[in-house]
């Protein structure tokens, strides 16, 4: 006879649940993550009572009148049962307790910080088991007073608690590094009865062994089951064993024979967390699972043609058999019915499963019919013939009957349409980095290189409190959480706070300016109902992203900017100066979660999007997102796993791992602060047992290096290795000191090593031209004449591969203007657009005395007006109508050329100002003439000298040109201006005339009064 197996029900969110039954088997207790205890009076109860006692529950226990009960508070808080009134504790552990077991004379505790705690129950003494090596997934005790533990190293251990001897350590299975990540317990089991044998799901199997010897006595096999096995149980009596599977799967065994028991196709495919029989021994036992749900697995019994020696269960077969003979026929015919469905499990073969019915069925088809009959194979035989000749047989006591054929039909095809359910995963939710969970009462709402933001959220007091790192730059600030604010952004310059949806008011983003005068407070409503999901500031920008999938963009200073639509649900924000990032799901999770990174520039009012896949650990969930501190990205996984990503090379790289902190356990996580790329470090708070620091006392910071996972670490080369390979690609202080310092000790080392090839290997890969000088001296110090020989013909190769590069390089930045705008923030495109053609305008008329423009000049000592420029007159004349009697003699006509040369100032130094200044038809200085002197502005003269500075410093970058221009500017500038001494005598010192200038005619010094007329 098959078992039958209940619908899941839906119990406590989505989480890890755990379920016991009472004591005496009447009812049936379960936990979950959303910290409730229900106490359901069979599977069908409607409304089970319900009590809230912690965030989060993990583990249960009931005996006598008292329930144990393992809470988030890390405590194991008794309980007086029914009524859930506090009844002490019993045990307090550093991180919250995974399981719970218990055995006449002690009561046994595991916890996540790798801890087990024992007390007896008979004198009251407790014992520790400590340094485990990893969280504790499943406990169980024996009679004989053994504790065996599942262990997250990928071990089972076995002590006898009366002595606290290790017996047995069982590896080979599978590891994890967190309860919460936990899929396979592992859960070992001991027999009830004697103790004498314990059992462990591995892989697809369950083994068996014996207590005395720890030989493997037998294996239980199911030739159905296609997924591992994570947790199994013997039944009270010892007579069956039963196991539950990653999707669901339920199998049971007959101990005695090892034969499996068939029973109906699982309905939901969410891995097994919970499986305990009833204590009643009456084939019944309870499930829990990853999804919240609770069920039961009822009727595991052999039948009696199977198994003659099943006492106890046989009687109460029978006893089930003549109840079911009392009833009335119209629940005979129902039963008839739905038996059909029972056996579809059973049976290969789905046509066959209909004709082979109980006997109770054959029994209402016909009335006349002996129970021999019914039980006689041979009559299923001729109606399954039949069947397949006249067609299905027509039953006259059954108005039910006619249909039920094709009623098994649809059930069968309905079961195996829900057992192939595809397993669902859940998204990761949306979270601040820097923060801890805003549930509690004193909480991080942001943790950063800049300061702390803390919440503290109790009956008394509901507040925000400021710290900055730096006192003496930021005062630290105290404000009343009027608005329930539960995320903040903290920057060098602006403190954002966000408030979720409540009680009928909408989110708002409320911002503090730090340094600023007048109103240092803004503040923005969401519209249409948006609720702030993440929130995140830099010292030039804020950013929100709302539960509508968009990201709204503001100033510091709290101007409006960007709203922009992202392609995947959010998960968190980090932002730097003018840059920010957004994690996002770009697909439904699996095994994996499937995160993007959108990193945004923002310089003015553009923006500049790259799509970045974050390279999070086979099964893990980000922890943290951030920049280091030379605006790199930065990722932090649960797996302990820091990455950092290199923009030029489009690459990310595995800077630091957990597990290379030597003093963390296998239950502690590290809470990331700041990524220093510059000095190669992380700063980090080691949590011990938790995956989130204590508010108080205030955790002190660790400052560790960044280590690549380079193989043998251990060896000084792997060492100089890393160090090089951090120097090539990372933003490090003093880069190129550092490579040329370690490939020189690497290559001293392969020659010391007798490796000449590895050492000119290294020399090649490197490929810099500062680098061949080096290492050639010292191989002809340490006399390797032959190798420094074929070293000294890749100096010119790497010059000219180097010049290459920088031809290209220059290339690339000239095609990339719009992105050298943004980072150097010069727009150079505007520059070029300038009208550079010279502008000669006239004096107002009347500032001058009118004078004869061709007079000789006189003496400076005697020019008290000044002689005024015939463009003044010939304006004032063409104001009147007349035109200008020297209009044709214009520079293209008399012969200058119409270069870049002739700028703006041009025009300038033609005009002099109204108190005297220089007569124009003087001898000009030969500093004005130049583009650098006079009042030509930088940026045209770095326009016309730009390719010249780039010859002249191949090396320079865009930024430096500009420097180095900017120096020459001002040189030239200083050199081509008079005098103060010369300025105020008037007098101009006569230029030499060199060998190379050309003679003035008469018509040029002519066209120096003539103009040019605008418009």
């Amino acid at each position: 006879m098959p078992f039958k197996r209940s619908p899941m029900r839906y119990a406590h969110i989505m989480g890890y649940t755990s379920v016991v039954y009472q004591e005496n088997g009447e009812n049936i207790i379960s936990v979950g993550y959303d910290g409730d205890v229900r106490i359901w009076n069979g599977i069908g109860d409607d409304d089970p009572p319900t009590v809230c006692v912690g965030e989060h529950v993990w583990a249960v226990e009931q005996y006598a009148d008292r329930v144990l009960i393992a809470t988030d508070l890390n405590t194991v808080q008794a309980y007086k049962y029914p009524a859930l009134e506090k009844d002490g504790i019993e045990f307090r552990f550093t991180a919250y307790v995974t399981c719970l077991a218990k055995n006449k004379r002690f009561i046994v505790a595991g916890s996540e910080d790798a801890t087990i705690k024992v007390l007896s129950l008979d004198d009251g003494e407790q014992f520790e088991l400590e340094n485990l090596g990893g969280p504790v997934l499943s406990i169980d005790v024996s009679k004989r007073d053994l504790l065996a533990a599942s262990i997250g190293d990928g071990k089972i251990h076995v002590w006898d608690m009366k002595t606290k001897e290790l017996k047995k350590t069982i590896e080979g299975l599978p590891k994890v590094k967190s309860f919460e990540a936990v899929v396979h317990f592992s859960s070992p089991t001991f027999e009830p009865k004697t103790g004498a044998l314990l059992a462990y799901p591995s892989e697809k199997e369950v083994i068996v062994l014996n207590t005395s010897n720890w030989e493997v006595v037998k294996k239980y096999v199911h030739p159905k089951l296609s997924t591992k096995l994570t947790v199994c149980r013997y039944s009270p009596m010892g007579d069956y064993i039963a196991a539950g599977s990653v999707t669901g799967t339920i199998c049971i065994w007959d101990c005695g024979t090892s034969k499996p028991i068939e029973g109906e196709n699982l309905f939901d495919a969410n891995p097994i967390t919970k499986l305990v029989w009833n204590p009643k021994n009456n084939g019944e036992l309870a499930i829990s699972d990853g999804n919240g749900q609770v069920g039961t697995v009822t009727d595991i019994f052999i039948e009696s043609g199977e198994d003659d020696g099943e006492g106890e269960d046989i009687v109460l077969m029978a006893e089930k058999e003549a109840e079911n003979e009392n009833d009335d026929a119209f629940d005979d015919l129902f039963n008839a019915h739905i038996k059909p469905d029972e056996k579809d499990a059973n049976n290969k073969d789905s046509h066959n499963g209909r004709l082979n019915k109980h006997s109770k069925t054959d029994e209402m088809a016909s009335d006349n019919e002996d129970s021999d009959d019914a039980l006689n194979e041979n009559c299923f035989e001729l109606e399954k013939l039949k069947s397949q000749i006249m067609g299905p047989t027509q039953k006259s006591d059954g108005p039910m009957s006619d249909g039920g054929y094709d009623d098994d039909d649809d059930r069968a095809t309905l079961h195996s349409e829900r057992a192939v359910v595809p397993k669902s995963f859940p998204q990761q939710h949306p979270f601040q980095p820097g923060s801890t969970p805003y549930s509690l009462e004193h909480c991080y709402l942001v943790y950063n290189h800049v300061g702390i933001v803390r919440r503290h959220a109790t009956d008394k007091e509901n507040s925000i409190e400021v710290e900055f790192h730096d006192s003496q730059q930021h005062h630290g600030i105290h404000l009343n959480n009027f608005l329930n604010h539960t995320m903040a952004g903290l920057s060098e310059t602006v403190l954002a706070m966000a408030c979720p949806n409540e009680d009928g008011n909408s989110s708002k983003i409320v911002c503090i300016n730090q340094a600023a005068f007048g109103k240092r407070e803004w503040t923005y409503t969401m519209p249409r109902c948006e609720e702030i999901i993440a929130v995140t500031a830099s010292d030039k920008i804020v950013v929100v992203a709302t539960d509508n999938r968009l990201l709204r963009v503001y100033t510091a200073r709290g101007t409006q900017r960007e709203v922009i639509s992202v392609t995947g649900p959010i998960v968190a924000l980090a932002a730097y100066g003018d840059h920010f990032l957004v994690a996002y799901h770009n697909a439904p999770a699996n095994e994996d979660q499937h995160i993007s990174l959108m990193v945004v520039t923002c310089v003015n009012f553009k923006l500049r999007c790259r799509e970045v896949r974050v390279p999070l650990s086979a099964g893990s969930e980000m922890r943290w997102v951030g920049y280091s501190d030379r605006g790199s990205p930065v990722v932090y996984d649960s797996a302990g796993v820091l990455n950092i990503y290199h923009a030029t090379f489009n690459l990310w790289f595995p800077i630091y791992n957990a597990e290379n902190l030597p003093s963390k356990n296998a239950s502690d996580s590290l809470f990331i602060i700041k990524v220093s790329e510059s000095t190669q470090d992380v700063q980090l708070v080691l949590c011990r047992g938790a995956k989130y620091p204590l508010t108080t006392p205030k955790p002190v910071p660790l400052n560790v290096k960044f280590l690549l996972p380079m193989c043998d670490l251990e060896s000084e080369k792997e060492c100089l290795e890393d160090e090089l390979v951090r120097s090539l690609y990372l933003k490090v202080d003093d880069a190129d000191k550092l490579i040329k310092e370690t490939a020189v000790k690497l290559f001293a080392l392969a020659c010391k090593n007798e490796c000449e090839q590895r050492a000119k290997e290294l020399v090649e890969t490197i490929a810099s031209s500062q680098l061949i000088p080096l290492v050639i001296k010292y191989a002809s110090k340490i006399r390797r004449y032959h190798l420094a020989e074929s070293l000294a013909p890749l100096l010119p190769t790497f010059q000219e591969q180097e010049m290459q590069e920088e031809k290209l390089e220059q290339e690339n930045v000239r095609e990339n203007a719009a992105i050298v705008n943004e980072l150097q923030h010069i727009n150079l495109e505007a520059i070029t657009k300038k009208d550079n053609t010279p502008k000669i305008k006239p004096l107002p008329v009347g500032t001058k005395k009118p004078n004869n423009p061709f007079r000789k000049s006189t003496a400076a000592g005697n020019n008290e007006g000044g002689i005024s420029s015939p463009a003044s007159s010939l304006g004032h004349n063409g104001a009147n109508g007349s035109s200008n009697p020297l209009e044709h003699l214009t520079g293209k006509a008399i012969g200058f050329s119409a270069s870049r040369n002739s700028s703006p100032s041009f025009g300038s130094r033609l005009t002099s100002t109204a108190n005297g200044g220089q007569d124009e038809n003087r001898p000009q200085n030969s500093g004005s003439s130049t583009p650098g002197g006079g009042s030509m502005k930088f940026l045209p003269w770095f326009e016309l000298n730009r390719e010249e500075l780039q010859r002249q410093h191949p090396e320079a970058a865009e930024a430096e040109l500009i420097k180095i221009g900017m120096r020459e500017f001002k040189a030239q500038q200083s050199k081509g201006q008079p005098s103060t001494s010369t300025a105020e005598s008037g007098t101009t010192p006569k230029r030499k005339l060199e060998e190379n200038d050309q003679p003035e005619t008469g018509v040029s010094k002519l066209a120096k009064f003539g103009f040019v007329k605008n418009g």
